[in-house]
């Protein structure tokens, strides 16, 4: 069985791991190495690693398809910051996230975006 991911899916399931791994890490708990290996893979658009099933079932050794791109529009980026495109821009002309430009297009790396939210996180006392 493979699973073809979307950009935009590879977008937000990489986000949300990325997140999942700060709150494991917050509260001392210390992440699978699986999990980081995934999330690092998703938010790197390299080749992807090798998911086992949890029941050790047939379909242990399934790949996830390398489909999902390592850059997202303005519209997935900035719904995975929780900003309006507006704000994406001028956060991008400030250079505050870098852009990439494929021709005509702007594109944004997940690796940038996750750096950009894990700048701005706010730490838990105690």
């Amino acid at each position: 069985m493979t699973v073809h991911l979307t950009p935009a899916l590879a977008a937000h399931l990489a986000v949300a791991l990325r997140r999942h791994l700060r709150t494991l890490r917050a509260d001392g708990v210390p992440p699978p190495a699986a999990l980081v290996a995934l999330a690092d893979a998703l938010l790197s658009g390299q080749e992807r690693p090798k998911l086992g099933c949890w029941c050790g079932c047939a379909d242990a050794g399934t790949t996830v398809a390398p489909g999902a791109a390592a850059t997202v529009d303005a519209a997935t980026a900035a719904g995975l910051l929780g900003i309006s495109v507006r704000s994406l821009r001028r956060l991008a002309a400030s250079g505050q996230i870098p852009q990439v430009r494929i021709g005509r297009r702007v594109r944004y790396r997940l690796a940038d975006l996750e750096r950009f939210l894990e700048a701005r996180r706010v730490r838990r006392a105690g």
